[in-house]
């Protein structure tokens, strides 16, 4: 089946955004990311296509401000990074939205959103009135509450993406990173390093774990694993470069686009 062909019934679709996306290796926010994937999700928008956000970076953008790099394996420490990086990021988001005439709406979560049926429930009401009202939802996880979603759980948001797809019946994941796809080993490292176009559980066991993207907690095989999750809840998930410009929309009007697609 050709991508146009398995991309043409999109009507709801999960982006998933890295840490080393937002801050392009620095310590900030990189705000003309932040703008375009902003306005990426405005030309879907405007073709009738609903967009949820998962977005990662509060700790990473806490850690900084606060100058506590030297204690970021501390809990405490962390917590106080995320509440203090969660504002800065939802203000960075809302400004770029702004830009595009959306609102954005914060949602945190704890891993039992899942599992819970009343905040499951509560939380797909809420999520599904935010969309009515043509906003765009903006999911982390609450890190600053419950310190098992700290870089244990969740992964950098990787997992969290996949259930919030499968949870919200969104028709694909979108995973942006910061190198085209997945590869058979890390191209950073090995120049011979081959992209892999489709992944399955077969293809991931085999490759090396050693095998990740820098900066970024959930790794490739991480993402890996969220990407096969979704698929195996009959979604689509393909893991792309969020830095080339206009990648979103390229890959939602069925051009062949350099990236991994995962399948059952």
């Amino acid at each position: 089946m050709s991508r146009s062909e398995y991309l043409k019934d999109i009507h709801r679709v999960v982006i998933k955004v890295g840490t080393s996306s937002i801050t392009k290796g620095g310590s900030g926010v990189c705000s003309e990311f932040m703008d375009s994937v902003s306005g990426q999700a405005r030309s879907l928008k405007d073709k009738g296509i609903e967009v949820l956000i998962v977005t990662s970076g509060a700790i990473g953008l806490g850690l900084s401000i606060m100058d506590a790099r030297a204690r970021s394996r501390e809990i405490p420490v962390r917590q106080a990074a995320a509440s203090i990086g969660q504002s800065v990021l939802m203000q960075k988001w809302n400004d770029s939205f702004l830009k595009q005439g959306i609102t954005a709406a914060q949602i945190l979560l704890t891993h039992d959103f899942h599992s819970d049926h009343e905040k499951y429930t509560n939380l797909r009401n809420a999520v599904q009135t935010v969309l009515e009202y043509k906003a765009v939802p903006i999911f982390n996880e609450n890190d600053a509450v419950c310190v098992k979603e700290i870089g244990t759980v969740f992964g950098d948001n990787d997992t969290l993406s996949a259930m919030i797809s499968v949870k919200m019946d969104a028709d694909l994941l979108i995973i942006l990173s910061d190198v085209d796809g997945l590869y058979d080993r890390d191209p950073k490292v090995s120049r011979d390093a081959r992209l892999i176009s489709e992944v399955d559980r077969g293809i991931l066991n085999s490759i090396p774990k050693e095998t990740t993207v820098a900066d970024v907690t959930g790794g490739v095989h991480g993402k890996m694993k969220a990407m096969i999750d979704m698929c195996s809840n009959t979604g689509e998930c393909i893991l792309v470069n969020g830095n080339a410009e206009g990648r979103l929309n390229s890959l939602l009007n069925g051009k062949e686009v350099v990236c991994t697609r995962a399948r059952r």
